[in-house]
């Protein structure tokens, strides 16, 4: 079988307790496994496996450069990780890297896709999106103050929304990043729609985004 170099996978499992159906949830009047698709496309990676055990997806026509993988039941359980459907894609599709965008994860930058997707290499294995938290109190004995801006220390938090990695990596590991990963800052990869909640504050941003929406493949 024939191995490309950089293959972008899309995760869409069904069965979500907190949010039903949330890769199937539109933002801006797109699926956001579909939006996770486009972002991949616009950026350059040639060709997206959805792996997805929602028929609904399974029963579309596949696009030019883009594949809906049915997800073995083995690997759709609630505890069920990634990295094995991230396998499993592998298996069918190999390729040398590999980019893992999270449905629910819909405010990408797509130069920075293209970014992750082009950075890796033997001496940078794994690359995530990272967001800066900002830590708003700090302790005083037994008492809480509040911080000024100045005062407030900052993290950069692993996002979730992008994962870049040498499948050997993977194959070795168990998993999507290492110890020392390239951090890539995008300040949107917070967003993660979970809950209800989540998913009413993604919609409230993407009315604000105004003509930067192009950024993020919409």
């Amino acid at each position: 079988m024939e191995k490309n170099n950089v293959i972008a996978i899309v995760p869409a499992r069904a069965g979500s307790k907190r949010l039903p159906g949330k890769n199937l949830l539109r933002i801006g009047g797109i699926p956001l496994w579909k939006i996770a698709v486009r972002q991949a496309l616009a950026a350059g990676i040639p060709k997206v496996v959805v792996t997805t055990n929602i028929q609904a997806i399974l029963d579309l026509p596949h696009p030019p450069g883009v594949v809906y993988l049915r997800r073995p039941a083995r690997l759709c359980g609630d505890r069920s990780r990634v990295e094995d459907a991230v396998l499993h894609v592998l298996e069918r599709f190999p390729a040398e890297k590999a980019v893992v965008l999270n449905p629910t994860h819909p405010f990408r930058n797509i130069e920075l896709i293209r970014l992750a997707s082009t950075v890796i290499c033997n001496d940078i294995p794994t690359a995530v999106a990272v967001f800066m938290d900002y830590h708003y109190t700090a302790r005083e004995g037994c008492r809480l103050k509040s911080l000024n801006q100045a005062e407030r220390s900052a993290k950069h938090l692993i996002s979730g929304s992008i994962y870049a990695f040498l499948s050997r990596y993977l194959k070795r590991y168990n998993r999507m990043f290492s110890s020392n990963p390239m951090c890539i800052l995008d300040p949107l990869s917070w967003v993660d729609i979970d809950t209800p909640m989540d998913y009413y504050i993604a919609r409230c941003i993407y009315k604000k985004l105004g003509d930067h929406k192009q950024l993020y493949g919409f």
